[in-house]
């Protein structure tokens, strides 16, 4: 059997010509997605991302993804909410604390399943 070539995000993307803004927009599509990983958030606070204002502006205008016309593009939309709380200096602070990533880690994980589980299944029948 021949093994497929999977390739990454880089190799897709030029498979063709893409517009400035096109391009731009599957960047910041990938990066705000990748927000959705709590030791993703970990890193960057370990590497003191969160002390550059400019990185703190890029984060600022990532905010336009929460609009309907730019969300429908994503896939893992725990990410919204941790770009939404990653505004907030207190949130930033604790994302240091491996305790709190390891919360962060779990309640991600039960508000997934609960967000995936099928709604019929939990309904409750009156006789």
């Amino acid at each position: 059997m021949q093994q497929q070539n999977q390739g990454t995000l880089y190799d897709f993307i030029s498979k063709r010509e893409y517009s400035k803004d096109e391009y731009r927009f599957m960047m910041d599509l990938e990066f705000v997605q990748d927000l959705s990983n709590v030791f993703y958030l970990k890193y960057l606070a370990d590497n003191k991302y969160f002390d550059d204002p400019a990185f703190l502006a890029y984060l600022k205008y990532l905010l336009y993804w929460k609009k309907p016309e730019y969300s429908r593009y994503i896939i893992y939309p725990q990410c919204l909410y941790f770009l939404e709380k990653l505004q907030d200096e207190a949130f930033r602070y604790l994302l240091c604390d491996q305790n709190h990533i390891n919360f962060l880690d779990l309640e991600s994980h039960l508000a997934l399943r609960k967000h995936n589980e099928d709604p019929r299944k939990s309904e409750s029948t009156v006789n």
